[in-house]
């Protein structure tokens, strides 16, 4: 039976239970193919599952802070607009607009930029040559 490492692919099933101030929520979500090179987990997690097999269970307790990154100011990049990449659907021409979030495949010689990468990015400033991008959690 093969063993969970950093570059496996796992079905798992996670359970958040969390409380508020008016009630106890349990929040369950299965993720068939976790990438445990590309995904986003915190580190706390990624380190649990380390090593566990099919039907292994494990707990870990998290703080706000350790579930979603601190914003920083070094996650945000001016790049050329010809780095990103418009005709990246066939047939149709993606203009990037303020607000709105694309996966990193619409990037080029970006560095930080991981094609494959799930996690989103979002266009916070637009001029005539250049794209402001933000890599920074939502």
């Amino acid at each position: 039976m093969e063993k969970i490492h950093p570059n496996a692919l796992a079905s798992i099933e996670f359970q958040l239970n969390w409380q508020s101030q008016v009630a106890s929520h349990v929040d369950c979500y299965f993720a068939p193919k976790v990438n445990f090179w590309l995904d986003f987990m915190p580190v706390t997690v990624q380190k649990a599952l380390m090593d566990k097999s099919s039907g292994d269970t494990v707990t870990v307790s998290l703080h706000h802070d350790n579930i979603i990154p601190v914003y920083t100011q070094q996650n945000i990049f001016t790049i050329s607009n010809q780095q990103f990449n418009y005709n990246l659907l066939r047939g149709r021409r993606v203009e990037p607009r303020v607000g709105r979030f694309y996966p990193h495949k619409f990037l080029h010689n970006v560095s930080g930029a991981v094609k494959a990468k799930m996690t989103a990015l979002r266009c916070i400033g637009l001029a005539e040559h250049a794209l402001t991008i933000d890599f920074n959690h939502p």
